[in-house]
Protein backbone atom coordinates (compact mmCIF):
# COMPACT_ATOMS: atom_id res chain seq x y z
CA UNK A 1 0.00 0.00 0.00
CA UNK A 2 2.66 2.30 0.82
CA UNK A 3 4.65 1.47 -1.92
CA UNK A 4 2.09 1.77 -4.16
CA UNK A 5 1.09 5.38 -2.72
CA UNK A 6 4.53 6.52 -3.10
CA UNK A 7 4.36 5.35 -6.97
CA UNK A 8 1.13 7.54 -7.60
CA UNK A 9 2.88 10.57 -6.01
CA UNK A 10 6.25 10.27 -7.94
CA UNK A 11 4.10 9.96 -11.23
CA UNK A 12 2.24 13.23 -10.48
CA UNK A 13 5.33 14.89 -9.43
CA UNK A 14 6.70 14.24 -13.14
CA UNK A 15 3.27 14.92 -14.54
CA UNK A 16 3.39 18.33 -13.05
CA UNK A 17 7.29 18.62 -13.85
CA UNK A 18 6.29 18.05 -17.47
CA UNK A 19 3.51 20.40 -17.33
CA UNK A 20 5.74 23.16 -15.76
CA UNK A 21 8.43 22.29 -18.94
CA UNK A 22 5.69 23.18 -21.79
CA UNK A 23 4.82 26.23 -20.15
CA UNK A 24 7.92 27.26 -20.13
CA UNK A 25 8.59 26.00 -23.08
CA UNK A 26 5.65 28.41 -24.81
CA UNK A 27 6.47 31.37 -22.86
CA UNK A 28 10.28 31.24 -24.53
CA UNK A 29 8.36 31.01 -28.16
CA UNK A 30 6.59 33.97 -27.35
CA UNK A 31 9.44 35.82 -26.16
CA UNK A 32 11.14 35.09 -29.55
CA UNK A 33 8.13 36.19 -31.05
CA UNK A 34 6.84 32.86 -32.77
CA UNK A 35 3.60 32.41 -32.75
CA UNK A 36 1.97 29.39 -30.24
CA UNK A 37 -1.85 28.02 -30.19
CA UNK A 38 -4.42 29.70 -33.29
CA UNK A 39 -7.55 28.97 -32.37
CA UNK A 40 -9.94 29.39 -35.69
CA UNK A 41 -13.84 29.21 -35.16
CA UNK A 42 -15.67 29.23 -38.26
CA UNK A 43 -18.74 31.66 -38.65
CA UNK A 44 -21.66 30.07 -38.80
CA UNK A 45 -23.33 29.87 -42.32
CA UNK A 46 -27.40 31.27 -42.89
CA UNK A 47 -30.13 28.15 -41.56
CA UNK A 48 -31.15 26.02 -44.77
CA UNK A 49 -28.13 27.57 -47.06
CA UNK A 50 -25.61 25.69 -49.20
CA UNK A 51 -21.76 26.62 -47.99
CA UNK A 52 -20.53 26.47 -51.46
CA UNK A 53 -23.57 29.24 -52.70
CA UNK A 54 -22.31 32.74 -53.20
CA UNK A 55 -20.90 35.55 -55.92
CA UNK A 56 -17.20 35.52 -55.41
CA UNK A 57 -15.77 34.74 -58.43
CA UNK A 58 -12.35 35.23 -56.61
CA UNK A 59 -13.28 32.48 -53.92
CA UNK A 60 -13.05 28.69 -54.22
CA UNK A 61 -14.04 27.38 -57.77
CA UNK A 62 -16.64 24.61 -56.71
CA UNK A 63 -19.04 25.13 -59.40
CA UNK A 64 -22.47 27.48 -58.23
CA UNK A 65 -25.06 25.81 -57.81
CA UNK A 66 -28.35 27.08 -59.68
CA UNK A 67 -32.07 27.13 -58.97
CA UNK A 68 -32.88 24.94 -62.62
CA UNK A 69 -31.24 22.29 -64.08
CA UNK A 70 -29.80 23.21 -67.26
CA UNK A 71 -27.77 19.88 -68.42
CA UNK A 72 -24.59 18.72 -68.53
CA UNK A 73 -22.25 21.69 -68.45
CA UNK A 74 -18.10 22.08 -68.08
CA UNK A 75 -17.32 24.47 -65.47
CA UNK A 76 -14.53 27.40 -66.20
CA UNK A 77 -12.79 29.52 -64.21
CA UNK A 78 -10.26 32.65 -64.63
CA UNK A 79 -8.67 35.78 -64.04
CA UNK A 80 -7.05 38.25 -66.02
CA UNK A 81 -4.53 41.88 -63.97
CA UNK A 82 -4.63 44.70 -65.72
CA UNK A 83 -2.51 47.87 -65.30
CA UNK A 84 -4.22 51.36 -66.48
CA UNK A 85 -3.24 55.02 -66.01
CA UNK A 86 -6.02 58.32 -65.40
CA UNK A 87 -6.37 61.39 -67.32
CA UNK A 88 -5.13 64.21 -65.75
CA UNK A 89 -7.64 66.86 -67.61
CA UNK A 90 -10.81 64.55 -68.59
CA UNK A 91 -12.57 60.94 -66.34
CA UNK A 92 -12.53 58.02 -67.61
CA UNK A 93 -14.66 55.06 -67.62
CA UNK A 94 -15.02 50.73 -66.98
CA UNK A 95 -17.46 48.84 -67.47
CA UNK A 96 -17.63 45.26 -66.19
CA UNK A 97 -20.25 42.52 -67.85
CA UNK A 98 -18.71 39.31 -67.36
CA UNK A 99 -22.30 37.82 -68.47
CA UNK A 100 -22.25 39.66 -71.50
CA UNK A 101 -20.07 39.11 -74.62
CA UNK A 102 -16.38 37.50 -75.40
CA UNK A 103 -14.73 40.84 -73.72
CA UNK A 104 -15.51 41.67 -69.99
CA UNK A 105 -14.21 44.90 -69.45
CA UNK A 106 -14.41 47.67 -71.44
CA UNK A 107 -12.34 51.33 -71.36
CA UNK A 108 -14.21 54.68 -72.13
CA UNK A 109 -13.03 57.75 -73.06
CA UNK A 110 -13.84 61.63 -73.18
CA UNK A 111 -12.27 64.54 -74.57
CA UNK A 112 -14.34 67.36 -73.51
CA UNK A 113 -15.09 66.32 -70.07
CA UNK A 114 -17.33 64.06 -70.20
CA UNK A 115 -20.01 64.82 -72.62
CA UNK A 116 -18.83 62.58 -75.66
CA UNK A 117 -17.68 59.09 -74.95
CA UNK A 118 -15.71 56.70 -77.30
CA UNK A 119 -15.09 53.01 -76.42
CA UNK A 120 -11.37 52.24 -75.76
CA UNK A 121 -9.66 48.80 -75.06
CA UNK A 122 -11.46 45.86 -74.25
CA UNK A 123 -10.15 42.79 -72.02
CA UNK A 124 -11.12 39.05 -72.37
CA UNK A 125 -10.22 36.61 -69.60
CA UNK A 126 -7.99 34.52 -71.63
CA UNK A 127 -7.48 31.61 -69.19
CA UNK A 128 -11.28 30.72 -69.41
CA UNK A 129 -10.74 29.91 -73.26
CA UNK A 130 -13.31 32.06 -74.01
CA UNK A 131 -12.26 33.58 -77.67
CA UNK A 132 -13.45 35.07 -81.21
CA UNK A 133 -13.31 32.47 -84.03
CA UNK A 134 -15.79 29.95 -83.37
CA UNK A 135 -16.31 26.87 -81.74
CA UNK A 136 -13.19 24.27 -81.21
CA UNK A 137 -11.88 21.86 -79.04
CA UNK A 138 -10.74 24.80 -76.60
CA UNK A 139 -13.17 27.24 -77.14
CA UNK A 140 -16.68 26.89 -76.23
CA UNK A 141 -19.82 26.95 -78.48
CA UNK A 142 -21.98 28.32 -75.45
CA UNK A 143 -21.36 29.67 -72.01
CA UNK A 144 -23.50 30.86 -69.33
CA UNK A 145 -21.68 33.13 -66.51
CA UNK A 146 -22.56 32.38 -62.97
CA UNK A 147 -20.37 34.23 -61.04
CA UNK A 148 -17.76 37.69 -61.77
CA UNK A 149 -15.67 39.67 -59.46
CA UNK A 150 -14.00 42.76 -59.91
CA UNK A 151 -11.47 43.97 -57.75
CA UNK A 152 -9.67 47.48 -57.75
CA UNK A 153 -7.10 48.87 -56.13
CA UNK A 154 -4.47 52.69 -56.79
CA UNK A 155 -1.14 51.04 -57.26
CA UNK A 156 0.44 54.92 -57.31
CA UNK A 157 2.90 56.35 -54.98
CA UNK A 158 1.44 56.82 -51.00
CA UNK A 159 2.04 60.78 -51.95
CA UNK A 160 0.58 61.05 -55.39
CA UNK A 161 -3.03 59.10 -54.86
CA UNK A 162 -6.24 60.90 -54.89
CA UNK A 163 -8.79 61.99 -56.86
CA UNK A 164 -12.75 60.62 -57.04
CA UNK A 165 -13.48 57.14 -57.78
CA UNK A 166 -17.33 56.41 -58.33
CA UNK A 167 -19.00 53.40 -58.42
CA UNK A 168 -22.50 52.10 -59.18
CA UNK A 169 -23.66 48.21 -59.80
CA UNK A 170 -26.25 48.22 -62.35
CA UNK A 171 -28.83 46.36 -63.49
CA UNK A 172 -29.94 47.29 -66.54
CA UNK A 173 -28.57 46.68 -69.99
CA UNK A 174 -25.84 48.57 -72.17
CA UNK A 175 -26.14 50.32 -74.97
CA UNK A 176 -23.60 51.11 -78.13
CA UNK A 177 -23.40 54.30 -78.90
CA UNK A 178 -21.77 57.29 -77.58
CA UNK A 179 -25.55 58.67 -76.17
CA UNK A 180 -25.80 56.09 -73.78
CA UNK A 181 -22.21 56.36 -72.55
CA UNK A 182 -22.80 59.82 -72.14
CA UNK A 183 -26.36 59.25 -70.37
CA UNK A 184 -24.31 56.57 -68.42
CA UNK A 185 -21.59 58.65 -67.17
CA UNK A 186 -24.13 61.11 -65.56
CA UNK A 187 -26.53 58.42 -63.40
CA UNK A 188 -23.60 57.37 -62.26
CA UNK A 189 -22.72 60.93 -61.13
CA UNK A 190 -26.02 61.02 -59.96
CA UNK A 191 -27.85 58.00 -58.90
CA UNK A 192 -28.84 57.69 -55.18
CA UNK A 193 -27.11 54.28 -55.03
CA UNK A 194 -23.34 55.03 -56.03
CA UNK A 195 -20.75 54.68 -54.36
CA UNK A 196 -17.98 57.53 -54.13
CA UNK A 197 -13.88 56.73 -52.73
CA UNK A 198 -10.99 58.92 -52.49
CA UNK A 199 -8.21 57.82 -54.67
CA UNK A 200 -6.00 57.24 -50.90
CA UNK A 201 -8.94 54.92 -49.92
CA UNK A 202 -8.43 52.50 -52.78
CA UNK A 203 -4.85 52.00 -52.23
CA UNK A 204 -6.48 48.94 -50.19
CA UNK A 205 -8.05 46.95 -52.85
CA UNK A 206 -11.51 46.64 -53.01
CA UNK A 207 -14.13 44.38 -54.51
CA UNK A 208 -17.30 43.70 -56.04
CA UNK A 209 -19.57 41.15 -57.21
CA UNK A 210 -22.00 41.01 -59.57
CA UNK A 211 -25.30 39.06 -59.24
CA UNK A 212 -28.25 37.82 -60.99
CA UNK A 213 -30.78 40.10 -63.04
CA UNK A 214 -32.81 37.93 -64.59
CA UNK A 215 -33.17 33.91 -63.49
CA UNK A 216 -34.61 33.62 -66.68
CA UNK A 217 -31.01 34.64 -68.74
CA UNK A 218 -29.23 33.72 -65.98
CA UNK A 219 -29.71 30.38 -67.00
CA UNK A 220 -29.47 30.69 -70.20
CA UNK A 221 -26.74 29.90 -72.50
CA UNK A 222 -25.46 31.81 -75.46
CA UNK A 223 -22.76 32.31 -77.79
CA UNK A 224 -19.71 34.25 -76.20
CA UNK A 225 -19.34 36.27 -79.35
CA UNK A 226 -22.78 38.21 -78.40
CA UNK A 227 -23.84 40.24 -75.38
CA UNK A 228 -27.58 39.42 -73.55
CA UNK A 229 -30.12 38.34 -75.39
CA UNK A 230 -32.72 39.06 -77.49
CA UNK A 231 -34.64 40.55 -73.86
CA UNK A 232 -31.59 43.35 -73.78
CA UNK A 233 -31.73 42.38 -70.18
CA UNK A 234 -27.75 41.03 -68.87
CA UNK A 235 -27.80 38.07 -66.81
CA UNK A 236 -25.42 39.66 -64.44
CA UNK A 237 -25.15 42.88 -62.88
CA UNK A 238 -22.80 45.22 -64.60
CA UNK A 239 -20.01 46.92 -62.53
CA UNK A 240 -19.37 50.79 -63.94
CA UNK A 241 -16.25 52.92 -62.20
CA UNK A 242 -15.91 56.24 -63.10
CA UNK A 243 -12.59 57.81 -62.32
CA UNK A 244 -12.71 61.93 -62.60
CA UNK A 245 -10.27 64.08 -63.70
CA UNK A 246 -7.16 64.23 -61.07
CA UNK A 247 -4.29 66.89 -61.49
CA UNK A 248 -2.03 63.87 -60.92
CA UNK A 249 -1.77 60.95 -63.14
CA UNK A 250 -3.38 58.29 -61.35
CA UNK A 251 -1.86 54.31 -61.74
CA UNK A 252 -4.41 51.70 -61.51
CA UNK A 253 -4.72 47.58 -61.03
CA UNK A 254 -7.94 46.14 -62.05
CA UNK A 255 -8.02 42.38 -61.35
CA UNK A 256 -11.43 40.19 -62.68
CA UNK A 257 -12.51 36.90 -62.54
CA UNK A 258 -15.51 35.12 -63.67
CA UNK A 259 -16.93 31.62 -63.74
CA UNK A 260 -18.75 29.71 -66.23
CA UNK A 261 -20.82 26.69 -67.35
CA UNK A 262 -19.87 25.95 -71.16
CA UNK A 263 -20.57 23.40 -74.28
CA UNK A 264 -18.48 22.83 -76.95
CA UNK A 265 -19.86 21.71 -80.13
CA UNK A 266 -16.34 19.96 -81.42
CA UNK A 267 -15.19 16.77 -78.86
CA UNK A 268 -12.12 16.85 -77.15
CA UNK A 269 -11.40 16.82 -73.22
CA UNK A 270 -13.35 19.92 -72.15
CA UNK A 271 -16.28 18.49 -73.21
CA UNK A 272 -15.63 14.92 -71.96
CA UNK A 273 -15.59 16.99 -68.80
CA UNK A 274 -18.90 17.91 -68.81
CA UNK A 275 -21.30 17.36 -65.68
CA UNK A 276 -24.55 18.52 -64.43
CA UNK A 277 -24.02 21.40 -62.41
CA UNK A 278 -25.21 20.99 -59.00
CA UNK A 279 -28.73 22.69 -57.99
CA UNK A 280 -30.63 23.88 -54.68
CA UNK A 281 -33.83 25.67 -54.17
CA UNK A 282 -34.65 28.90 -55.28
CA UNK A 283 -35.12 30.04 -51.69
CA UNK A 284 -31.63 29.16 -51.36
CA UNK A 285 -31.04 31.57 -54.00
CA UNK A 286 -33.24 34.45 -52.89
CA UNK A 287 -31.33 34.22 -49.61
CA UNK A 288 -27.64 34.35 -51.17
CA UNK A 289 -28.84 37.21 -53.60
CA UNK A 290 -30.31 39.32 -50.48
CA UNK A 291 -27.23 39.36 -48.78
CA UNK A 292 -25.22 40.70 -51.94
CA UNK A 293 -27.81 42.58 -53.09
CA UNK A 294 -27.98 44.18 -48.91
CA UNK A 295 -24.08 45.61 -50.26
CA UNK A 296 -25.54 47.82 -52.66
CA UNK A 297 -22.69 49.13 -54.76
CA UNK A 298 -20.59 49.40 -51.78
CA UNK A 299 -17.11 47.74 -52.26
CA UNK A 300 -15.32 45.70 -49.70
CA UNK A 301 -11.76 45.37 -49.23
CA UNK A 302 -10.20 42.65 -49.91
CA UNK A 303 -9.16 40.23 -47.31
CA UNK A 304 -12.25 41.94 -44.84
CA UNK A 305 -12.81 38.07 -43.77
CA UNK A 306 -15.96 39.15 -41.61
CA UNK A 307 -17.81 40.62 -44.44
CA UNK A 308 -16.30 38.11 -46.91
CA UNK A 309 -18.31 35.56 -44.56
CA UNK A 310 -21.47 37.74 -44.26
CA UNK A 311 -21.96 38.37 -48.34
CA UNK A 312 -20.38 35.41 -49.83
CA UNK A 313 -22.09 33.11 -47.27
CA UNK A 314 -19.32 30.82 -46.73
CA UNK A 315 -17.61 29.62 -44.11
CA UNK A 316 -14.47 30.96 -43.61
CA UNK A 317 -11.64 31.51 -40.98
CA UNK A 318 -11.00 34.76 -39.67
CA UNK A 319 -7.30 35.16 -40.10
CA UNK A 320 -5.27 38.40 -38.80
CA UNK A 321 -7.69 39.60 -35.84
CA UNK A 322 -4.98 38.69 -32.92
CA UNK A 323 -4.12 39.80 -29.62
CA UNK A 324 -0.52 40.84 -30.58
CA UNK A 325 1.93 41.03 -27.14
CA UNK A 326 5.12 42.99 -26.51
CA UNK A 327 7.75 40.81 -25.97
CA UNK A 328 10.42 41.36 -23.34
CA UNK A 329 14.09 41.80 -24.72
CA UNK A 330 12.61 42.09 -28.44
CA UNK A 331 12.62 45.32 -30.70
CA UNK A 332 9.47 46.62 -31.55
CA UNK A 333 6.11 44.76 -31.17
CA UNK A 334 6.07 40.83 -32.20
CA UNK A 335 3.46 38.92 -33.35
CA UNK A 336 3.29 36.14 -30.64
CA UNK A 337 -0.07 34.98 -31.09
CA UNK A 338 -2.87 33.73 -28.56
CA UNK A 339 -5.61 33.28 -30.27
CA UNK A 340 -7.81 34.27 -33.02
CA UNK A 341 -11.09 36.26 -32.02
CA UNK A 342 -14.25 35.92 -33.70
CA UNK A 343 -16.55 38.90 -34.03
CA UNK A 344 -20.11 39.12 -33.59
CA UNK A 345 -21.94 38.93 -37.00
CA UNK A 346 -22.71 42.32 -38.86
CA UNK A 347 -25.81 43.76 -39.74
CA UNK A 348 -26.16 44.67 -43.50
CA UNK A 349 -27.76 47.98 -43.96
CA UNK A 350 -30.73 47.90 -46.49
Amino acid sequence: MVNGKQNQQQKQAQMRKAAAQRANARRNLQNQGQSTAIIRRRPKVPKGLDPKHHFNAFGHTAPQALSFSIGPATHLTGYRSVLFGSYATNPSMFIFQPGGGVDQLTRYTTTDGGVTWAAGSSYNIDSTGIALGGASATVPDQVMCSRGSLRYRNVSRAADAGGVVKVLRLSSGMFNDSTAWANLYRLVQSHPRTHGYSGSALTAAHQWDCIPVSQAEYTSFRDPTTGPGATGVPPLTSIVIVMEAFSTVQDIEITFAANYYARYRVAGPLASMSRPPPTCSVTQTNLARDAAEAIGSAGRKVGNAILDGVTDMTTGYIGNLFRQQVSTGMVGRTSAITGIEELAPLALAL
